[in-house]
């Protein structure tokens, strides 16, 4: 049987060659994918309340501290992280915004 590994596994790789906004954006594509009431359901991120984004947050916790949110550009961070800072840890986020 041969070993996969799992998706915290890849986001630790530093060998990815794949730009950290892209993990990001793929990372929250999966997540909504895993949270019911999301996805192609509900896909209208204005229309979502709290409970949803409690929800994607309880999805994406163990994976969101493993993103290097460092190396996102300010201008991709404003427009594709910040939108989903309900599920981002006041800590890292904290640290990004210094």
């Amino acid at each position: 049987m041969k070993n996969f590994l799992c998706l915290s596994d890849i986001l630790k790789k530093d060998n990815l060659q794949v730009k950290e906004i892209n993990i990001w954006n793929y990372l929250i594509k999966w997540g909504i994918k895993q949270t019911p009431g999301l996805g192609s359901e509900n896909s209208d991120r204005t229309k979502w309340n709290d409970k949803n984004y409690k929800e994607l947050k309880k999805i994406l916790d163990p994976f969101i501290p493993l993103i290097r949110f460092m190396s996102i550009c300010r201008t991709d961070f404003f427009n594709q992280v910040r939108p989903y800072r309900a599920i981002i840890p006041n800590d890292i986020y904290e640290e990004i915004d210094e």
